[in-house]
């Protein structure tokens, strides 16, 4: 049996057979620090001035709680709950103190049966007693007196006042003393096993309990004051020791006899992959079309030409910064002929050009300009836009997509959509291969689509594949890629993507990080820029606030943030498995999309925030491998993997692994990477096996999470 919190408290309880009961009362007398831990639980029970437990971690939800205590809590979950309570000493003798009156209870169910009469006035009796002098407990054969001790110390407590007499007449008065104190003795009896050395409660409304807020609330909880939440808790330095001899972490995993397992702190090697250099050039994404952005005269400010609509913000770079700074524009705001914008995460803004109007996805990169002829252009860069008009028909409106360029009329009320997508192949050297694009156009109503260069004159080379004026029909498409970029495709029509009538997060989560994102800026002085709100949201209690603050920082440019967040391994801080790879999925294909610039500061990130010298491997493990590198031993470095002792390290090489496989849902079930090591075994086994018999297929098997554009 190993030594672990609940095993520990277990023992302490007497509640193990007593062969167990022997074995692991000598693994406590073995250990340098079990018995420190044993003197810490006594102590917490048995302190009266603990506070309320707001520490927000996973010991704080009383679910978990019971969970644990009745030997079911997720073991994914089991780590993250022990650590807590070994670093929190409320936590720790809430747990204690649940465990032992559950024990005590077990052993002896005829203390959860109600008081008779004759105990009712003895419990009075000896409660009066204790109130007034020194407590005389009950002789045996009447309370327990453990039973009665609690009862007075509950009496004496801060907290604890009986009711006032009413002066009518003695016996009036003291029938309504002994009343109260009955009804209160009663309630302390039925109590007592199930809040037996909780620590007495505190004056106030809503002290002593616990308050769930709700995540549809828009306005988030007062944060802990800095110096609070930078100083470790008291028993943050026992932790450290505690940890090594109870177990917290599961067992070390076995050693393979085919492939050995590595020891805590080496490297895995990987196949080689050349470093990308500091960037000599200034941080930029691809291109955006300036041919339009005509400067105004020295001193002269353009008209304006849109505003932002009622709805969430948008962030613009002022262009009279000495660097590309960038500041949120709110519903109200004017927007100038040439604009430079990006969408925060979770908010979907809409913007007003005229008779035009134009709603911005989230994690979106556009540019709005004006053609020679004066006719609005939207440029996407990459993400997603949906352009539409709900007075005019028939006007006109450039749209670029990548290498997709042209003009188009518009029909009331019915919407086109823009999608590009930056796309980094698996293995590619983002400092020497440049990435590739995927664009669409999709035609809700249908329309004619006239081949302009990104200016809006004629095409000197138009695309093949559509006519130089197309008629795309109603929910058709218009399909290019860089892998082509001569070709256009004509698609069918075929069902809409849903995200062209999206209007606001769906998820009851989202809408709660949307609402701190836009608070955040809101928030935001004139003399700073969002990186340094978004900065401060990053350290949010709420792991979906962080979520969302370090995305929207990686779209500015700063990858900071997204690593620590990406490589956090403690609770609370630590994402689950489901957060890690929809945050990954997203933001890191995109910065090694954007190009050699945006992926060298994903680098130095990455060596700034990852544990001490796994930066490089780590950023290796992000860009992910070639099918040629799988085939050349780099899927069995990648199994190794699946054991290091860096969480981080597991899941980059789960995800570069399950390309490989056909059904990911078995793959995921067999092997996770939070799960305890001794779990995963048989799951680094069956992956194992699966490479093993791919052999040279590695090489071949299709990439389902970044497709060939």
């Amino acid at each position: 049996m190993r030594l672990t919190l609940r095993t520990l408290l277990a023992w302490l309880d007497g509640v193990l057979p007593p062969a167990e009961q022997e074995v692991l009362g000598g693994k406590v007398a073995a250990s340098p620090v079990a018995p420190k831990l044993v003197e810490r639980i006594s102590a917490a029970i048995a302190s009266s001035s603990l506070p309320v437990p707001t520490s927000g971690g996973p010991a704080d939800e009383p679910n978990a709680v019971a969970e644990f205590l009745d030997n079911v809590l997720p073991v994914d979950q089991l780590e993250g709950f022990e650590r807590a309570c070994l670093e929190s000493p409320p936590h720790l003798a809430e747990v204690a103190a649940c465990h032992r009156l559950l024990a005590e209870a077990a052993r002896d169910p005829a203390l959860t049966d109600p008081p008779t009469g004759d105990e009712r006035r003895r419990l009075i009796r000896a409660v009066a007693t204790g109130m007034s002098g020194e407590p005389e407990l009950p002789v045996a054969g009447e309370l327990p007196r453990e039973t009665v001790a609690f009862a007075i110390e509950t009496a004496r407590s801060p907290g604890f006042r009986p009711r006032e007499r009413v002066a009518r007449s003695q016996r009036a008065s003291a029938w309504a003393w002994l009343s109260a104190v009955a009804a209160i003795g009663l309630l302390v009896a039925l109590g007592a096993l199930l809040a037996r050395s909780i620590w007495p409660p505190k004056s106030g409304p809503g002290q002593g309990s616990r308050e769930l807020a709700s995540i549809d609330s828009a306005a988030a909880p007062e944060p802990v004051a800095a110096a609070a939440r930078d100083e470790p808790p008291p028993a943050a330095k026992d932790a450290a020791e505690i940890a090594a001899s109870i177990e917290l972490a599961p067992a070390e995993p076995i050693a393979s006899p085919s492939v050995p397992s590595p020891a805590p702190g080496d490297v895995v090697p990987l196949p080689a992959m050349e470093s990308v250099a500091e960037p000599t050039v200034p941080p930029a994404d691809a291109a955006i079309s300036n041919a339009a952005e005509a400067e105004p005269a020295a001193g002269e400010q353009p008209p304006p030409a849109g505003r932002v609509a009622a709805g969430d913000p948008v962030l613009r770079v002022l262009a009279d910064e000495a660097t590309d700074a960038w500041r949120p524009a709110f519903a109200g705001d004017l927007l100038a002929p040439s604009e430079e914008l990006l969408v925060p995460a979770h908010c979907v803004p809409v913007l007003e050009w005229g008779d035009l109007s134009i709603r911005l996805l989230p994690g979106t990169k556009a540019a709005i300009t004006t053609d020679d002829d004066g006719t609005p252009r939207l440029e996407i860069v990459f993400g997603r836009g949906v352009i539409w008009t709900d007075v005019a028909a028939g006007a006109s409106v450039g749209i670029s997509a990548a290498g997709l360029s042209g003009t188009v009329p518009l029909s009331v009320r019915r919407p086109i959509g823009i999608e590009v997508r930056l796309v980094h192949r698996p293995g590619d050297d983002p400092a020497a291969v440049s990435p590739g694009q995927q664009a669409s156009v999709f035609a809700t109503g249908g329309v004619d689509w006239r081949q302009t260069d990104v200016v809006g004159t004629v095409a000197i080379e138009p695309l093949d594949g559509i006519e130089p004026t197309q008629a795309v029909p109603p929910a058709g498409c218009l399909v290019w890629a860089s892998s082509n970029p001569g070709i256009v495709r004509l698609e069918p029509p075929g069902p809409e993507p849903a995200w062209l009538w999206q209007q606001a997060p769906a998820d009851r989560t989202d809408r709660a990080a949307r609402a701190a994102v836009v608070g955040c800026l809101e928030r935001t002085p004139a003399d700073e820029t969002v990186v340094d709100a978004l900065t401060t949201l990053a350290e949010d209690r709420r792991v979906e606030n962080r979520m969302a603050a370090a995305s929207t920082l990686a779209l500015v440019g700063d990858y900071d943030e997204l690593v620590g967040l990406l490589c956090s391994s403690e609770a609370p801080a630590a994402l689950r498995d489901a957060q890690w790879q929809a945050l990954a999925s997203e933001a890191i294909p995109l910065a090694l999309g954007r190009g050699a610039n945006a992926a060298a500061r994903l680098q130095q990130a990455f060596v700034a925030r990852a544990p001490a010298g796994r930066g490089a491997e780590l950023f290796r493990l992000a860009c992910g491998f070639s099918p040629s590198e799988l085939d050349a031993g780099g899927s069995a470095a990648l199994v190794a993997a699946l054991e290091d002792p860096l969480l981080v390290v597991r899941r980059f090489a789960l995800a570069n692994l399950l390309p490989l496989v056909a059904n990911e849902a078995e793959a995921r079930v067999v092997y996770r990477p939070d799960r305890a090591a001794s779990l995963n075994d048989r799951g680094v086994d069956w992956w194992r096996t699966r490479v093993e018999s791919l052999g040279g297929e590695a090489a071949t098997a299709p990439s389902r999470t970044r497709p060939d554009p």
